[in-house]
């Protein structure tokens, strides 16, 4: 829809320099290339580039209006208004929300947030959903699917941004969806993705150590959280935190616990469904808890639990008698969680394939390697996502915390190698792990996002050395 400048400034603070306010406004975004005719462009100042050096190429592209959080260092000249607000992300989801209608105040919205298995909660709350006949949406970082189809792949964003976000929601509502199920990562959180979005059910999974590098320190990470823990208008907390419980601690009201302990309280039938799934994955109990608590909450009818795991989450591909699994754990806790239970299955060898991103979260490095080769008996230890790190250096950090005299260990470089090793080397009853990519199509080698899947590899691996 369009919306008159003036009005979308109505009951904004702001300062507007110029006075061609007059005008219809079509579209709002902070990515110059995607300015068009009657776009309202949001110049804010990102990590590595800054929105007001694309003013120019804005307006030449039809831009309406310039917003930005700095008033300017010279008389502004130009007849297209700039307009000065106190915080770029903040406008930018009201605006979004404004242009699509505020399409989330039509649905339930349910959002979960949490350092590991957002995804994974996610999914399986909307197959809850379907099995009850719902019509929904989930939304997160594999991508957009529709009633249990995927209709679209986002790059790199486990929350999507406003501008992406509402126009989505607003197809939703088109389409007759009623239910929306997120993943709240702590960045969206932190840069007001979800604001204009009412949350009507939350979750809070756990809270790990992997972001404070982003968010500049443990106080702010936990900050961001702390958006989710106030805004939901009811909110789901997991009961084996102490963190988790001590963020939430001031929240007196519409609030619940979740927990494993949780599953003695539904039927026989049930029952015997949650124990088939919790014997393949127990790191996943506190998730299915999760999704059983707010399914609850939701009155939903569970006649039956037939959970899938969602993509790229202890993905198994089979051949051979040599089980490969595809997962996304690219944290310590996570990483652990996987592999201790993988340690329980009957096997020959537990191979691990992984490695560490690059450009951040450094101290975990030592702490993965430290991991893998406590569970491991031979590791691989290549690339992730290197970045503008010499992927040398990060396996280094990783080794640091390699027991080598316990382990095997096999140093990689290329990925892809790496897993055709692994898999050229294994035996009839071995289990490889290949983890930390998951559903990632593409490998981030210094400013360049190169085709790549784990899982592709494994299977061509899998066909030419064992069929």
């Amino acid at each position: 829809m369009n919306i008159h400048l003036k009005a979308l400034l109505k009951n904004w603070p702001c300062t507007v320099y110029g006075q061609k306010i007059n005008v219809n406004v079509t579209s709002v975004t902070e990515q110059s290339t995607k300015v068009k005719a009657g776009s309202v462009f949001v110049a804010r100042k990102g990590k590595i580039t800054d929105g007001l050096v694309y003013v120019e190429e804005a307006i030449e592209k039809g831009a309406v209006a310039i917003v930005t959080d700095r008033p300017p260092q010279e008389v502004w000249q130009n007849e297209v208004p700039l307009i000065v607000v106190s915080d770029c992300l903040l406008f930018l989801a009201f605006a979004s929300a404004e242009l699509a209608g505020h399409p989330a105040k039509a649905l339930n919205i349910i959002a979960i947030t949490g350092t590991n298995g957002k995804t994974t909660v996610a999914h399986y709350i909307g197959q809850l959903l379907l099995q009850a006949n719902r019509q929904v949406a989930v939304i997160g970082t594999i991508g957009v699917y529709i009633n249990g189809k995927k209709t679209q792949h986002i790059d790199c964003l486990t929350t999507l941004t406003a501008e992406q976000l509402q126009p989505i929601l607003q197809a939703c509502v088109a389409e007759g969806i009623t239910d929306i199920v997120m993943e709240a990562s702590s960045i969206g959180l932190a840069q007001h993705r979800l604001a204009y979005c009412p949350i009507d059910i939350g979750v809070l999974l756990n809270i790990g150590e992997d972001h404070y590098e982003e968010h500049g320190g443990k106080e702010q990470y936990l900050l961001a959280k702390q958006r989710l823990v106030d805004e939901a208008a009811y909110l789901f907390v997991n009961e084996t935190s102490d963190m988790c419980k001590a963020l939430c601690a001031h929240r007196l009201e519409k609030k619940a616990f979740f927990s494993p302990e949780q599953f003695k309280s539904y039927s026989v039938q049930v029952q015997k469904e949650l124990e088939t799934l919790v014997n393949e994955a127990q790191h996943f109990e506190e998730n299915i808890a999760a999704a059983l608590a707010v399914a609850n909450k939701l009155q939903l009818p569970i006649k039956d639990l037939s959970l899938q795991w969602p993509e790229g989450r202890m993905e198994r591909v089979q051949l051979a008698n040599i089980k490969v699994y595809i997962d996304y754990a690219h944290t310590p806790e996570a990483l652990q969680h996987s592999l201790e239970q993988l340690k329980q299955q009957p096997y020959r060898k537990l191979m691990v394939v992984f490695g560490c991103g690059g450009n951040r979260h450094q101290e975990k490095r030592q702490k993965m390697g430290r991991i893998v080769s406590q569970y491991g008996d031979t590791l691989y230890v290549t690339s992730d996502n290197p970045r503008n790190e010499q992927p040398k250096k990060i396996i280094k950090d990783i080794l640091e915390g390699v027991d080598k005299h316990h382990v095997q260990t096999i140093i990689e470089v290329d990925r892809k190698k790496a897993i055709q090793l692994a898999i050229q080397n294994a035996q009839a009853g071995d289990v490889i792990v290949i983890a930390g990519k998951g559903h990632e199509r593409f490998q981030e080698i210094g400013q360049q996002k190169i085709a790549f899947s784990d899982r592709q590899i494994a299977y061509e691996a899998l066909g030419k050395y064992h069929l």
